[in-house]
């Protein structure tokens, strides 16, 4: 989604070849009229029609092919896991189904005896002059709408053929062709498992007798424990006020050195200073914001560079605190 509500989809693929080398490609960025799965399943179709296209357009082709090869070698699809993701996989899944009737069927077709064909070639042209509107109607037909009726009939018929023939196989073999993984994005899971390796730890303090992380009250609840003790707000105050990682890294260190308003803040200074001193600069991971593993990188830069931090922060508190006392 671009700043300006519009919708925008990037595609990609990955092939494997015999030898088990894997090639990724970029298939472009096209923009969605909205991002529906039916839409967005259109699209992929579209796209890859224009590209076998493109490449029969070109002087490299060498033999004829169409888009059908590409989805019937497809196995698997790679997401997140939104609903719409989901439904997603879903249409690919049937769309790449029917294109492997198709081609069953079209094999079957090309190993007919002659009076199969001609049987079947009459089918197709019965039942293609029948949806038209019987023979006076199919006479009123251009030559270009003509062969897009039969073309949409040969391949209707070939697929009750390749999907007659497909349900005769053994459950392996039909297995094997209907190959189709959907593989979800692992950031939810990395999340959850975070956040469930905070309250384990916040568990394991009291499971075990030891102190836990100090308590980091804001300025609202430390006045409320320090002025009104024994209060039901002062025992409030105390559950809410938390320690440890989390409000090291997104209260403490996020508000300073990577603050949601720009104007505010020691971001700049951070960058600046770790130039000066060390030769390059660093950017503090956004914990302000909803995203994920920030909190783990936060901990990840405090940890590496810990001295560093100190370094910076010693001289800044150190006017600060002559700056109160005068």
């Amino acid at each position: 989604m671009s700043h300006k509500n519009n919708n925008y989809e990037s595609h990609c693929a990955t092939t494997v070849d015999k030898d088990g080398q894997r090639r990724k490609f970029f298939l472009g960025i096209s923009m969605a009229a909205n991002h529906t799965s039916e839409n967005q399943r259109d699209k992929w179709i579209e796209l890859i029609d224009e590209l076998y296209q493109l490449y029969e357009d070109s002087p490299f082709c060498k033999t004829t092919s169409d888009s059908c090869n590409f989805w019937t070698a497809v196995t698997g699809m790679h997401t997140d896991h939104a609903e719409d993701q989901k439904k997603l996989f879903c249409l690919l899944k049937t769309f790449k189904e029917r294109c492997e009737h198709e081609r069953h069927g079209e094999r079957s077709v090309l190993q007919m005896n002659s009076p199969e064909l001609i049987t079947f070639l009459l089918c197709v042209s019965e039942t293609a002059t029948r949806e038209a509107g019987g023979p006076e109607a199919w006479i009123l037909l251009s030559e270009a709408e003509q062969k897009t009726l039969n073309e949409r009939i040969y391949l209707e018929l070939a697929r009750e053929i390749g999907q007659a023939e497909f349900e005769a196989l053994s459950d392996e073999e039909k297995a094997n062709i209907d190959l189709f993984l959907w593989v979800g994005c692992c950031m939810h899971k990395e999340m959850n498992a975070f956040k469930g390796g905070v309250s384990a730890m916040e568990v394991w303090w009291g499971r075990n007798n030891l102190d836990p992380p100090i308590p980091l009250p804001n300025w609202d609840n430390d006045a409320a424990s320090t002025l009104a003790p024994g209060t039901d707000a002062a025992k409030r105050a105390a559950e809410r006020a938390k320690g440890g990682a989390i409000k090291v890294t997104s209260t403490l260190a996020g508000a300073a050195f990577r603050h949601k308003d720009r104007k505010r803040g020691q971001q700049d200074t951070l960058r600046f200073y770790f130039a000066k001193e060390f030769g390059f600069n660093i950017t503090f991971p956004d914990t302000n914001n909803t995203r994920f593993q920030s909190h783990a990188e936060a901990c990840t830069v405090l940890i590496t560079y810990l001295d560093m931090f100190l370094m910076m922060l010693t001289p800044t508190l150190g006017r600060g605190l002559i700056q109160c006392q005068t």
